[in-house]
């Protein structure tokens, strides 16, 4: 029903998430207060974190994790809590940040991309019907993938069950080499999705609905000044300086679509999914976001209709097609076909029936 594209080196990608080395060691005797604020003994410069957001604490032979009425909480072992008892062996994470903890030391690692997602044998079903069946891909760090096809055969569902917005039926879904609906709530706040309609305020200009998302999504005691300051800089990389003071319901299209992503770009997302219902005659479509985006290692997934040899010339509308392409490929413009490429896992090409029958599915 649904294309399956991916990297053939799938045990690369496993290793690259396990063999991370840790960025910084700390000693787990007496209170270590981890924050945003230059006075914590575990500093996290991320908008995400509060001024002081947990501490650990040593209380005769045991060590307990504490939220300090963050924001944001914390996760321990994958599950959002408000205090715990912290064993050796057992993790915990603060947004992007991640501490391993032996029994005298805490291990940090961050996530700041870039990331990796295997999806193994991913099915949606709702009812009886099938949406996407047993889509298996490993999609590499700092890698562009694009998934096109005819409309209704469940390039949304694919990027909806990838990022965890609509979990699949069966299959799993590995996020650096963690289970991400096991996950979710630990993993939500690393990954952005651009939807197909624009989840924007339009009566406000560019720079106020920013800056009031930046108010919901930082922690509470971010200062004006440093939300503002974000907001500046999202506003420049995606060229929206000259637009800043403008109405969003006064943009182009593709203005808006910029807006949108600019508000997921806030919290630095370590995947990027992009969701774009434009059919072929809109060719050049979210490609026209800067390539100054590709350094900070965020994936993006676009998705587009394919409108018959509007967009793919060799394809035509009776089959599904996908592109692979590094950045400096991206920015080369080139595009090959998904059917015999190198390095795909799963491809297959839909014949005149088939496709009719995936696109009828969904209507």
């Amino acid at each position: 029903m649904m294309m399956a594209v991916g990297m053939s080196d799938q045990s690369g990608t496993r290793t690259a998430a396990q063999e991370r080395t840790p960025v910084a060691t700390f000693d787990a005797g007496g209170t270590i207060r981890i924050g945003r604020d230059a006075d914590n003994d575990i500093v996290l410069p991320d908008f995400w974190v509060s001024r002081k957001h947990a501490e650990v604490r040593k209380l005769g032979s045991e060590h307990h994790l504490v939220d300090l009425n963050s924001s944001n909480g914390l996760h321990h072992n994958g599950r959002r809590v408000p205090r715990g008892l912290l064993a050796p062996g057992d993790r915990f994470s603060i947004g992007r940040h991640e501490f391993l903890f032996d029994g005298l030391h805490l291990y940090q690692h961050d996530d700041q991309g870039p990331t990796s997602i295997i999806a193994d044998d991913i099915t949606v079903e709702i009812g009886k019907t099938v949406l996407l069946d047993d889509v298996s891909f490993a999609l590499r760090h700092g890698t562009l993938l694009g998934i096109v096809g005819p409309s209704g055969c469940g390039k949304s569902t694919l990027l909806k069950a990838m990022t965890g917005i609509r979990p699949a039926s069966r299959g799993k879904l590995l996020y650096d080499g963690k289970d991400l609906y096991e996950h979710y709530s630990e993993l939500r706040y690393r990954i952005g999705m651009v939807p197909q309609d624009d989840v924007l305020h339009r009566q406000l200009t560019v720079r106020r609905a920013l800056r009031f998302a930046a108010s919901l999504r930082f922690a509470s005691d971010v200062p004006r000044k440093q939300r503002s300051e974000r907001v500046s800089e999202v506003v420049e990389l995606l060229g929206l300086t000259a637009r800043a003071k403008q109405r969003i319901d006064t943009l182009s299209g593709g203005q808006r679509k910029r807006t949108s992503v600019a508000l997921e770009l806030l919290t630095e997302p370590s995947l990027l999914a992009l969701d774009e219902k434009r059919r072929g005659e809109r060719r050049r479509g979210m490609m026209e976001i800067p390539p100054a985006l590709a350094p900070d290692g965020s994936a993006l997934l676009p998705a587009q209709a394919v409108a018959g040899e509007q967009h793919l010339e060799p394809l035509g509308e009776a089959r599904l097609a996908g592109a692979v392409a590094t950045h400096d490929e991206r920015e080369a413009g080139s595009r090959r076909e998904l059917q015999g490429l190198p390095g795909t896992d799963a491809t297959e090409p839909l014949d005149g029936d088939r496709a009719k029958e995936c696109a009828g599915r969904r209507r």
